[in-house]
């Protein structure tokens, strides 16, 4: 899979690679999500040994890391020699504890840290005690032995800190753990189909930031063109992607699916979540489901941003627009594909999909304060979220680095215009988020070009700041 937006993350392990000390990580997140590239790039010129766990019982996972390590060369990595070294069913097979023990002397022996890749480590499900055992031994003197779990969750096996053998007293490195998440548009849109950048806006709104989608479009393509023959056509590539997902996660996907598919329109609150699932008689038997969604990484729960600390005034959201356009228009038609002309489905589709990016679109603007401000502003944003409230809906919304607090609105569907300053105003008074600051930065983000108007208003006061595609694209 191409290695796509990153970078921080694998500056992260690189770092943690380069520790005097053993160091210990879990790489989590939902399959395609780019785990697997990541590791890969990140152990580039590093001896290591990397394991895809198979997905067969516990001996023929410790016979296969036992047969990588009689191919690893000195210098670490595999020597690419295959067949006569591997283990034969009668031969007997180390112990976890003895796996690791034997890759801890031979490390003991160089001169260089090593890296224990166990990559689909949830597939360790009826070995975990023990592999867990393995990985809480100390190392020998010498060179540190980093070991690194990665997989999906739930399912991955805990790592416990390693105690260290010099200097005496000191504290054990925690373990590290990097949840990944779809990838933000200026990371990936680049590899989206569209010319301009408000094609590419609506790309991602349809294919969102995992990798795995975004490499089955073409970039030459214009976005609806993308849409039918990845997820339309009787041969589309994804057209049954949204179901597989859930089914290669799940053993009863139904309840989930409609849980998703009440998503699919956007954010929702408890009382439409119940709703959206016919058979469950009270609300509270949603939580599970939506606890498990939640921990896969599918789904995210929020709060405003001046919420009291047990505000029960939460809404939910997915948290990949490729899930959120799957669910909700894929779903309903799934009996249809290869019946019907993808064309005349797409046709149904067109009309609703300034809505569908009606509730994309904030999570884009989030994501540009988060990470790509700083362009403007010379600092990114410390914390972001959204305020909503009685008389006040601000989609984003936060404090920079800097301390001074922003306060924005979205508006794909909408034109920009002046007014729109004057309800952002009415907004701000309405919150007491951020209140005293002497400075309080106001934002607009659209899709469509601001007017004259607008942009003279904006450029009359120092605390407003109009972001349009270019600038989210980077290209501003």
């Amino acid at each position: 899979m191409e290695f796509l937006g990153r970078q921080r993350e694998l500056g992260t392990l690189r770092t943690q690679y380069d520790s005097p000390r053993p160091v210990r990580i879990r790489v989590t997140g939902p399959p395609g999500i780019g785990k697997t590239a990541l590791l890969a790039r990140s152990l580039q010129g590093l001896p290591h040994v990397h394991l895809t766990c198979p997905p067969l019982p516990d001996p023929d996972i410790r016979a296969e890391l036992h047969r990588r390590l009689q191919h690893t060369g000195p210098e670490g990595g595999e020597d690419g020699e295959t067949g006569s070294a591997r283990p034969e069913p009668s031969d007997p097979v180390p112990t976890w504890r003895g796996l690791i023990r034997t890759l801890r002397r031979r490390v003991a022996r160089q001169d260089r840290a090593w890296v224990l890749v166990l990559d689909d480590a949830h597939r360790l499900t009826e070995a975990r005690s023990a592999v867990e055992e393995a990985l809480a031994d100390g190392d020998a003197h010498g060179p540190p032995l980093h070991l690194v779990l990665a997989g999906r969750r739930p399912g991955l096996p805990e790592v416990s800190p390693v105690e260290p053998e010099t200097p005496e007293g000191e504290e054990p490195l925690p373990p590290l753990e990097l949840a990944l998440g779809p990838l933000p548009f200026r990371a990936v849109q680049h590899r989206l189909p569209g010319r301009e950048a408000r094609e590419r806006l609506l790309a991602y709104g349809i294919f969102g930031g995992w990798p795995t989608h975004i490499a089955a479009t073409d970039a030459r393509m214009t976005p609806t063109t993308a849409l039918r023959r990845t997820l339309l056509d009787p041969d589309a590539p994804l057209a049954h992607r949204g179901l597989a997902l859930l089914e290669r996660a799940l053993q009863t996907p139904a309840r989930y699916a409609a849980l998703l598919q009440v998503l699919g329109h956007g954010e929702a609150g408890w009382g439409d979540l119940h709703a959206g699932v016919r058979d469950l008689t009270s609300s509270g038997q949603v939580a599970p489901y939506v606890a498990r969604l939640e921990a896969m990484g599918w789904v995210e729960v929020r709060r405003s941003l001046d919420a009291e600390p047990r505000s029960r005034n939460r809404r939910y959201r997915i948290l990949d627009p490729f899930l959120a356009f799957w669910f909700r228009f894929v779903l309903p038609r799934l009996a249809r594909l290869g019946q019907v002309d993808g064309e005349v489905l797409l046709e149904e589709i067109l009309p609703e999909l300034d809505h569908h990016m009606d509730h994309v679109f904030p999570a884009v603007g989030r994501q540009f304060m988060e990470h790509d401000v700083m362009e403007f502003l010379a600092a990114n944003a410390r914390s972001c979220g959204s305020l909503w409230g009685d008389g006040y809906e601000m989609p984003v919304a936060g404090i920079l680095a800097s301390g001074v607090p922003f306060y924005g609105s979205t508006h794909w569907s909408e034109r920009p215009r002046a007014a729109l300053l004057r309800r952002l105003d009415e907004g701000i008074r309405e919150t007491r988020y951020g209140f005293g600051r002497e400075l309080r930065l106001r934002l607009l983000v659209a899709r469509a070009p601001f007017p004259r108007e607008l942009e003279r208003a904006a450029a009359s006061r120092q605390d407003t700041l109009l972001v349009g595609p270019r600038e989210l694209a980077g290209e501003g």
